[in-house]
């Protein structure tokens, strides 16, 4: 995102970035776009978590989560079992149902192991 921000900074200069954690900062931070890679993984109440970045994001809210498929994250389930942390895995319906209960629409991908999830954000909010 640095890079992303700096190549594109001197085309248009009212972008501005900021790499922070909308859980963790101000309550009433709002941003246009929120990418949250690799970070919804860990939360067991992962529904709460998205609410919250959702409520946070303004425009466009982008996501990844594995799948819930048998031997998926096969080895990266491994490491981290070996290591106590656990992740939570999901099924596209889970992540659509999700989406559709804070008003957003959804675009989800799939590949072998991983959900990704583009969510327009409703014009309420």
């Amino acid at each position: 995102l640095h890079l992303a921000a700096s190549v594109v900074r001197p085309l248009v200069p009212h972008v501005h970035t900021m790499l922070v954690s909308p859980l963790e900062v101000d309550s009433s931070m709002v941003v246009d776009i929120t990418f949250a890679m690799g970070v919804l993984d860990y939360y067991d109440d992962w529904r709460e978590r998205l609410v919250t970045l959702a409520a946070r994001t303004r425009r466009c809210l982008v996501f990844t989560v594995p799948r819930r498929r048998v031997g998926g994250h096969f080895l990266r389930r491994i490491w981290l079992t070996m290591h106590g942390v656990s992740i939570v895995r999901f099924t596209s319906d889970d992540v659509s149902a999700a989406v559709a209960a804070f008003g957003g629409r959804a675009q989800l991908e799939l590949d072998r192991d991983t959900i990704y999830c583009f969510a327009t954000m409703s014009a309420n909010g």
